[in-house]
């Protein structure tokens, strides 16, 4: 039996000023900041924002799956469409994504909307 290890996958952005100063010499300033969710902190040191870094890491309990995530929609019944505009704008063509998903136009969102009780947005 296979254990399915559960990984999550965070992206940061750090920017580094060093400044001189004549009395305390060399001094930086770290300011790092977690691309999933913009939340931002500013440190000293690499050695003092890692426990930061960790925490924003494990904050995220849901890793984007959204292939599986849509397979398990359509499995339970739920109608799944994609807007052509958002596959076109982002390099996707309506032959690569997922079978089952119905592919509209911005234009027939407002019609869909009143067909059904809830809607979900990605």
């Amino acid at each position: 039996m296979t254990e399915e290890l559960m990984r999550t996958y965070s992206s940061f952005l750090v920017r580094c000023w060093l400044t001189q100063d004549s009395s305390q010499g060399e001094h930086s300033v770290l300011q790092i900041e977690h691309i999933q969710t913009g939340a931002s902190v500013k440190a000293a040191s690499l050695t003092e924002v890692e426990p930061w870094i960790l925490e924003a890491c494990r904050a995220i309990n849901h890793p984007a799956r959204p292939y599986e995530d849509i397979s398990r929609l359509r499995d339970k019944g739920v109608k799944v469409f994609a807007l052509a505009e958002d596959l076109e704008e982002r390099g996707i063509s309506g032959g690569n994504s997922l079978g089952g998903v119905q592919i509209i136009r911005s234009g027939e969102v407002a019609a869909l909307m009143k067909d059904y009780e809830q809607v979900w947005h990605w």
